[in-house]
């Protein structure tokens, strides 16, 4: 979880799927095949829809040993990993769904800060437990 997260914060801060974008853009034309993209963006978000329940239930399979503060955290990054799904179809002109509000909230804030809030409930409850008696309170 960890490694996932590490690299979806340095994809953040890099911009990392707009400089892919651009690639592909150019490749795309360079190539010949910029009038069928659409083929490609559908099969490439098609792969993600797939992967995500599947990298989410091996998710639940490693974790079903963990302690539930573990698995809460694990909960949390399938979230993220929704809002991802989600904001790559976005890329490809889906972006009604990212706009959307539930209870006056945008959609896309509930799932990326929703999923971040509970890694973060998930790893303290974590630390608090590893910590036990450690710190006198």
């Amino acid at each position: 979880m960890t490694a996932s997260l590490l690299f979806l914060c340095i994809n953040k801060q890099l911009d990392l799927q707009s400089a892919m974008t651009e690639f592909l853009r150019t490749c795309a034309k360079r190539e010949g095949w910029y009038e069928i993209r659409y083929k490609f963006q559908v099969a490439f978000i098609a792969a993600m829809a797939v992967s995500l329940p599947v990298c989410s239930l091996a998710l639940l399979l490693v974790a079903r040993k963990l302690p539930i503060s573990s698995k809460f955290a694990g909960l949390g990054l399938i979230i993220i990993a929704v809002f991802v799904l989600v904001r790559a179809a976005s890329f490809h002109h889906i972006d009604r769904l990212l706009g959307a509000r539930v209870l006056h909230f945008k959609l896309n804030w509930i799932l990326e800060l929703g999923g971040i809030s509970i890694v973060l409930v998930g790893a303290r409850k974590r630390w608090q437990q590893l910590n036990k008696g450690t710190y006198a309170r």
